[in-house]
């Protein structure tokens, strides 16, 4: 009975194992690869966000120059909508 069991074990245990290394490169170089791939795609969404961001600040810049200066009239009493105008007496 015993000597059953060691001899199952035995079976159990003598496993091929020449296919192992090459299983571990095969498996190294796949993370390898996904990590060079990641790095890649970080890379053109960082390239994407700077032409967004450059770009938006340019497009603001611009459409701020042209834009031809305005008072503000909230705070103004002249203005009959404004708060300040409620505070003076006037009527909306």
């Amino acid at each position: 009975m015993l000597d059953n069991d060691i001899a199952k074990l035995i079976a159990r245990d003598a496993a091929d194992l020449n296919g192992l290394e090459s299983g571990i490169w095969q498996i190294e170089a796949r993370r390898n690869l996904a990590r060079v791939e990641t790095r890649r795609i970080a890379s053109w969404q960082a390239a994407i966000m700077l032409v967004g961001v450059i770009s938006s600040a340019a497009l603001g810049v611009s459409l701020g120059i042209q834009t031809p200066a305005h008072r503000s009239s909230i705070l103004m009493a002249q203005n009959s909508a404004a708060p300040s105008a409620r505070l003076f007496g006037g009527k909306p």
